[in-house]
């Protein structure tokens, strides 16, 4: 058992586990679309973003990253919800306005992204 430290909370995990994993299996929420449980993880759309220590100084996916021992993730702070903003606007700028799956296809709605 390896021990991660998530938002403040010492929690034991397994080796190989991502950060994603350790996160759902004690109740802690982090957003995602790409991610699925019952299938590989590919990263695609970022969404599932987290600041780790010791890591990069750039924010990683929580659903491909493996933990380690001793790590302190951060799950929410101001500039993962900037980041995770931008990424989402990234990802929909290429929607089409009139997408016939959507219940607000083609309307003009003030998004709150």
């Amino acid at each position: 058992m390896i021990t991660v430290t998530i938002n403040g909370k010492a929690l034991e995990a397994q080796p190989g586990m991502t950060i994603m994993d350790v996160a759902d299996r004690h109740g802690i929420y982090i957003p995602r679309l790409c991610y699925h449980k019952a299938l590989s993880p590919i990263g695609a759309c970022r969404i599932c973003v987290v600041e780790v220590k010791p890591g990069p100084p750039r924010p990683v996916p929580a659903c491909m990253t493996p933990v380690t021992d001793k790590m302190e993730v951060t799950t929410e702070s101001e500039q993962l919800a900037h980041y995770r903003r931008e990424l989402l606007q990234l990802l929909l700028i290429n929607h089409p306005l009139d997408c016939p799956i959507c219940d607000k296809g083609g309307a003009n709605v003030n998004c709150k992204i």
